[in-house]
């Protein structure tokens, strides 16, 4: 199939992220209510990869600082989404169900306490935590596959970090495991040749196959997505989730031509608003469902305690669950 793309991304030098992080924590330290700053990765692909910082407030507090509003054209591209923001309560609470990679205290005092899990129910949640990103990858990938307009830069940050669920889920072999290293192959040399339209498509292609059949074959050996019982989820604001016997994606509406739909965010939304999707996912609602009834609760409360107290700062878990709560 061929594709239009919007967000191509371009070579960012390294200094420049360091120097968005040093900018970044000075304007932030002047918050009486922050605690401490964490820095969670690494910049493996500059250009490609995006900055994620965490910011620590004190319990109860309440915070109006808007950090986008201070962000220049590179802190724009560098931060991907709105810095992520938790009280001192939930950062500890948050520890047991969400795997954060490298994370590191740049500034302030490292939160002591943090909550933990039995080995048992952590590989639990971490089977649920990789399912979750895959059949997000599987959503976004089906609805830019139908307009056949690609957000480059997020479906390559999106898929390199699938390694990790991969991982999670203790597959290390077959043609998901190859098609993610050959990305990953991919970003070293990425911006030393010209960027193959062509090319890329095909391998998306190859892609998408292989991770929706992954996902058949782990439903079918009843390794499947736990969701709370009830008729339907409401994912974004233009995809419904349903319970089915096999993964099928349905689209209604109409696209715009993908010449149109590619040339800016502003169109790409406005084409999002004349098309309505249907996912339908074998999930279970069973066992283990007080663990990950807890997880969700938990998430709730997070979501809700951020948007009423720093409502700038994101909540930091699985971007599915964040639909869904």
């Amino acid at each position: 199939m061929s594709y239009r793309y919007l967000k191509i991304p371009h070579l960012i030098e390294r200094l420049e992220y360091e120097k968005t992080v040093d900018k970044m924590v000075e304007i932030l330290k002047g918050e009486k209510s922050i605690l401490a700053i964490y820095r969670m990765g690494n910049v493996n692909h500059p250009g490609i990869s995006d900055l994620d910082l965490i910011v620590i407030f004190k319990d109860e507090a309440s915070c109006n600082l808007k950090p986008s509003k201070h962000f220049s054209e590179i802190d724009q591209y560098i931060f991907t989404h709105s810095l992520a923001g938790a009280s001192e309560s939930f950062f500890r609470k948050m520890s047991a169900y969400t795997f954060w990679d490298k994370l590191n205290c740049i500034w302030g005092e490292e939160v002591q306490n943090l909550e933990n899990l039995s080995a048992e129910e952590t590989e639990l949640i971490k089977r649920q935590t990789a399912l979750e990103y895959l059949y997000k990858n599987y959503i976004e990938l089906c609805i830019q596959r139908s307009y056949r307009v690609l957000k480059l830069r997020s479906i390559l940050q999106e898929i390199k970090a699938i390694r990790y669920d991969l991982n999670f889920l203790k597959i290390d072999e077959g043609q998901l495991y190859e098609s993610v290293k050959e990305l990953l192959s991919m970003l070293d040399h990425w911006f030393e040749i010209n960027f193959d339209r062509k090319k890329f498509g095909v391998w998306l292609d190859r892609y998408f196959v292989v991770l929706e059949q992954t996902l058949k074959n782990l439903a079918d050996k009843e390794i499947k997505l736990w969701l709370p019982k009830q008729e339907s989820y409401q994912y974004g604001k233009n995809v419904q989730i349903k319970g089915g016997d096999k993964l099928e994606f349905k689209r209604s509406g109409v696209s715009l031509p993908p010449y149109i739909v590619s040339q800016n965010k502003r169109l790409y939304n406005a084409n999002q608003r004349l098309n309505e999707f249907s996912v339908a996912i074998p999930y279970t609602y069973g066992e283990p469902g007080s663990l990950y009834s807890d997880r969700l609760k938990v998430f709730q409360a997070y979501k809700k305690y951020n948007r009423d107290n720093i409502p700038h700062f994101e909540a930091m878990f699985s971007s599915f669950s964040n639909q869904l709560v």
